[in-house]
């Protein structure tokens, strides 16, 4: 059963009880990410994220971490684009154990300065380990070149120079701006008391109060182009895809089912056409994001340089295919069944559902539930599909971002490789 509270101070509590369930997750969500840095602030989010979990006034970071592993608990927090979330998993018997460590690594961090300073260095380790892993780095490289001198197209992890200048001050500061109640929603799914847990996030917060201003910088419209960044690798790593819809744009839901039925698994177009019938990769695939006001849609892979026009080739023509020739009724059914078996199975796990809530409650303001969802992809239309596909798939709003050694990489003439 799913529930809203939102608090005086502004807070959003949703919560979603399974009784079934043995465990319960837990997230705080604030509505901040890489997209609201300023560029002297990039990889701030991130920063923040990390300075969380290094103590407060009454936990060590080393007892924050064992705090919750002693009752067989997990505790996490990633950052996204535009929020960043920290989580715990527990049994439903330690429940109040998670509210309290989480309430109090939000309110009562120290920012220790020897523990920022060793924080600084591990993130920058962390820099350095998305750079020699071309996977994770050419997908850093997709952003920036579509959505270029736009906030969505930096890295969340920030830059060396970014990360050198950052100081404790100017970090409490942006936490300060940013972390105020109305920015906030706490999401709760499993074995979960939704009045009980109000209660004590009311009483946790009370006179903390504050409103934090996002405004939106729409990304700037592209054209078709192609890059090739070098580095050495076994490896051509590519990403071909183009801007789309926002996270509630009505047309995401045929896009997502269009996605299923070219790069969603081994029946794909994509992986039947590409690693099976020609063998040009390993790994093959497409998937869709949505943000606020912007979306994208992608699709990756890997070949070897020698590989590398007919491989895009076979994409681009797959993209053809689904815009001249329409879905049969066969394949839009099958395609619509695998996309609600993925929904479906989601909904066994606390975990997905919470950062579910959490996530239609940042973008949409409401709760949108997997039977929902669900009736939404049953009412897609071939008409719909055609619709999206003649938008999506435009050729001339193509960006191909390619990651490797560079010497005798052929690419379609259509593209004109920036270098």
């Amino acid at each position: 059963m799913y529930r809203k509270t939102q608090l005086d101070n502004g807070i959003r509590v949703v919560t979603e009880e399974v009784g079934s369930f043995h465990t319960v997750a837990l997230g705080l969500h604030v509505g901040v990410g890489s997209r609201f840095e300023s560029e002297a602030e990039a990889g701030y989010s991130h920063f923040l994220e990390h300075m969380l979990f290094k103590g407060t006034p009454t936990r060590s970071a080393s007892r924050i971490a064992r705090e919750i592993e002693s009752v067989g608990g997990i505790l996490n927090a990633y950052t996204a684009k535009e929020y960043t979330s920290y989580y715990c998993k527990v049994l439903y018997e330690n429940f109040e154990t998670a509210v309290d460590l989480l309430t109090d690594i939000f309110l009562n961090s120290t920012f220790d300065p020897e523990e920022l300073e060793r924080e600084r260095e591990v993130i920058k380790e962390e820099v350095r380990m998305v750079d020699d892993t071309p996977d994770d780095l050419v997908v850093d490289l997709f952003y920036r070149d579509l959505f270029p001198g736009h906030p969505l197209g930096r890295p969340i992890l920030g830059t060396f120079d970014t990360l050198d200048a950052l100081t404790r001050d100017s970090l409490v500061a942006y936490r300060d701006r940013h972390y105020r109640p109305h920015n906030v929603v706490i999401s709760a799914a499993g074995r979960v008391d939704h009045d009980r847990l109000v209660e004590t996030i009311a009483r946790v917060f009370d006179g903390v109060h504050g409103a934090a201003t996002h405004p939106l910088d729409a990304p700037p419209p592209i054209d078709r182009k192609a890059s090739l960044h070098h580095k050495p690798t076994e490896q051509v790593h590519i990403c071909l895809g183009t801007q789309c819809f926002a996270y509630g744009d009505p047309r995401r839901i045929p896009l997502l089912v269009l996605n299923t039925e070219l790069g969603g698994g081994m029946g794909s177009r994509l992986f039947q056409e590409v690693r099976e019938k020609r063998g040009l990769a390993y790994t093959v695939g497409s998937h869709a994001s949505g943000y606020l006001d912007a979306g994208l849609f992608e699709i990756f892979l890997g070949t070897a340089k020698k590989n590398v026009a007919d491989a895009v080739n076979v994409c681009l023509d797959e993209l053809e295919k689904l815009v001249r020739h329409p879905l049969t009724e066969q394949q839009l059914r099958e395609a619509k069944s695998q996309l609600k078996g993925a929904l479906l199975m989601s909904l066994e796990s606390s975990d997905a559902r919470m950062g579910r809530l959490a996530r239609n409650e940042l973008y949409l303001g409401r709760a949108q539930s997997i039977m929902d969802l669900i009736e939404q992809v049953d009412a897609v239309t071939q008409d719909d599909m055609d619709a999206v596909a003649r938008q999506v798939f435009n050729p001339e709003r193509m960006v191909l971002t390619m990651l490797g050694d560079g010497d005798g990489i052929r690419v379609p003439d259509s593209f004109a490789v920036r270098t």
